[in-house]
């Protein structure tokens, strides 16, 4: 896994290019806690960090290859982006309501990351771009 730091446009906290693979999460964590210090952002610290490894992962294990992530302080919220080149499908449109009304998926050992970004951010969702998608959440300021 690698992180590469990427020029970040006006208004954007932290961009990076990321070739995912599951220990990404922890790597870019500890990059979006050291932007938001120096920010001095207000934005609760463990749950950005939370969403954005929990985004990070799921593009891994869905997604694989490179993908972007993008952190961006808005008026009144912490909007945190990745973005990767797979289209969104049937499962991820599904993902997407169980989620949002709260709904992990079974007993198994996974499926629970949408959930705890539902539960943790004040808007979330997936916006189709060209070659792929941008999974985002915001958590309030």
């Amino acid at each position: 896994m690698t992180l590469a730091p990427l020029p970040p446009p006006p208004g954007v906290l932290l961009a990076l290019r990321v070739q995912i693979g599951l220990e990404g999460a922890h790597a870019l964590r500890g990059q979006l806690l050291a932007a938001l210090r120096r920010a001095g952002s207000p934005v609760d610290l463990h749950d950005a960090a939370l969403v954005a490894a929990e985004l990070l992962a799921n593009a891994a294990v869905h997604a694989g290859g490179d993908c972007c992530v993008r952190a961006v302080l808005e008026p009144g919220v912490l909007r945190v982006e990745v973005e990767d080149r797979v289209p969104a499908d049937d499962r991820l449109v599904a993902a997407v309501a169980l989620a949002r009304v709260g709904a992990p998926g079974g007993l198994g050992e996974s499926g629970r990351g949408l959930a705890l970004v539902s539960a943790t951010c004040s808007a979330w969702g997936v916006l189709a771009v060209p070659g792929g998608k941008v999974v985002w959440a915001e958590l309030p300021r």
